[in-house]
């Protein structure tokens, strides 16, 4: 498969949000305005086996410099007054069950159960006006999300992007975090807090 291909992939990835890897690879064997960005021929689009493969075997420096210069060009043609950034986790199950990698916790999201999966722990920052990410971490031992909070911040400032505010579930509660945000990046960290529940007896 094209390499330009699957770098391409990997941006519809971050900027389409599809819900699993199997999903992404039925996007694009179905949908020809997807095959075509990506530069994909009919009938040859890569099963979830390779976008998998593609993922983990791609280092994480390689991805980095792809996707500045993706930024680059979209900074080019486009400008948004961009006001709230979002920061989140995801897992996405792999096909790769390698022994050297613990398995990390995912929810079921029909259930709301966690189980433990092969998988690769993506923690993103997504300009909320333009619905692109503009920063993310790759985990395989499945750290919580709020390690990665300002990783996130501090590649979509270098890309060249600013923010008023940023947005974050419960995971990212963090008085240290919301003083972080302000102090160093000039914004509101808008991050509910946690609900502990009192010991009784």
């Amino acid at each position: 498969l094209p390499f330009t291909a699957l770098c391409k992939m990997v941006f519809a990835l971050f900027c389409e949000r599809f819900a699993s890897l199997s999903d992404l690879s039925r996007k694009l064997a179905s949908e020809k305005r997807l095959r075509d960005f990506c530069g994909f021929q009919h009938g040859k689009t890569p099963s979830k086996q390779k976008i998998s493969d593609f993922l983990i075997r791609l280092p994480e420096e390689k991805q980095r410099v792809i996707f500045g210069e993706f930024h680059r060009q979209l900074q080019r043609v486009e400008y948004t007054d961009n006001s709230t950034l979002s920061v989140d986790g995801c897992v996405f199950k792999t096909v790769n069950k390698r022994k050297d990698r613990p398995k990390i916790e995912k929810r079921n999201n029909e259930t709301g159960r966690m189980k433990h999966v092969h998988g690769i722990k993506q923690v993103v920052g997504v300009l909320a006006q333009t619905s692109v990410c503009t920063g993310f971490i790759n985990d395989f031992e499945g750290r919580h999300d709020s390690i990665y909070y300002e990783d996130t911040l501090e590649q979509t400032v270098k890309l060249g992007y600013d923010f008023k505010n940023t947005a974050a579930d419960k995971a990212f509660d963090s008085t240290d975090l919301r003083w972080r945000t302000q102090l160093f990046y000039g914004a509101e960290a808008i991050i509910p807090k946690r609900e502990y529940k009192k010991k009784t007896g």
